[in-house]
C-alpha cells in the first residue's frame, strides 16, 4: 500500500524457507511458504519483470559474497 508521496505504509514481512517457480509463455508465478505449510504468498510477474528480479537477486548475491569475503570474523579456511 502506498500514500500520495509513494512511501510504503505498514509493509507485511513474511518468512519463507520454501518456494517454487512456475511459468508459461506469458507470466511467471512465484509461490512462497514455509516447508510443510500452506502457500502464504503468490506473486505473478511478466517475463520482463522476472528477468529484472533475477538480475537484482544475482547482483545482491554477488555483493553479499564480496562482503562475506571481507568479514574479519571469518577464518581463512572458511572462505572458499
Amino acid at each position: 500500500m502506498f500514500d500520495k508521496d509513494k512511501k510504503r505504509l505498514n509493509p507485511t514481512a513474511r518468512y519463507s524457507n520454501f518456494f517454487q517457480v512456475v511459468h508459461n509463455p506469458y507470466e511467471f508465478l512465484l509461490e512462497f511458504c514455509q516447508r510443510d505449510s500452506v502457500i502464504h504468498t503468490r506473486i505473478y510477474l511478466s517475463p520482463q519483470h522476472a528477468r529484472m528480479l533475477s538480475d537484482l537477486l544475482l547482483n545482491a548475491l554477488h555483493e553479499h559474497s564480496l562482503l562475506s569475503e571481507k568479514d574479519p570474523t571469518k577464518k581463512d579456511t572458511e572462505i572458499q
